[in-house]
């Protein structure tokens, strides 16, 4: 069986490169923008549509932990016979799959001591 090439395919990448970038970057559908005009209006949307969805939204500096950038204060150590605490610090917004017994899960955590928050063990280090 004899093997024939699309020969329009070829022309297209030649016709392709002979023509200037500038000729792709604005076509008839979209008008030429400033970028960080589009990246406001995405962000915009992106809060608007969080604040229907009841979600809190989040400007980026005010993300930060409310004691990022201040000196680590030492507390008091916790009595020997104190139990160890374990819980979720980030939830997902919406989960579809739910574990069952016997699943594996795989999770990251970050293990630090309550006197100082010195990192004994964290996950993501790895």
């Amino acid at each position: 069986m004899k093997q024939t090439t699309t020969p329009t395919l070829f022309l297209l990448v030649i016709a392709a490169s002979l023509l200037p970038l500038s000729a792709f970057a604005r076509s008839p559908g979209f008008p030429r923008r400033d970028l960080s005009s589009l990246q406001r209006e995405i962000e915009e949307r992106n809060r608007e549509r969080a604040r229907r969805r009841g979600e809190r939204v989040d400007d980026p500096l005010t993300a930060l932990p409310r004691n990022w950038g201040e000196e680590k204060k030492e507390r008091r150590d916790l009595p020997p016979d104190s139990m160890m605490r374990i819980g979720v610090t980030k939830r997902p917004r919406r989960c579809i799959t739910k574990s069952k017994r016997g699943d594996t899960l795989k999770v990251h955590y970050n293990g630090t001591l309550y006197k100082n928050d010195d990192v004994i063990d964290c996950s993501i280090e790895r």
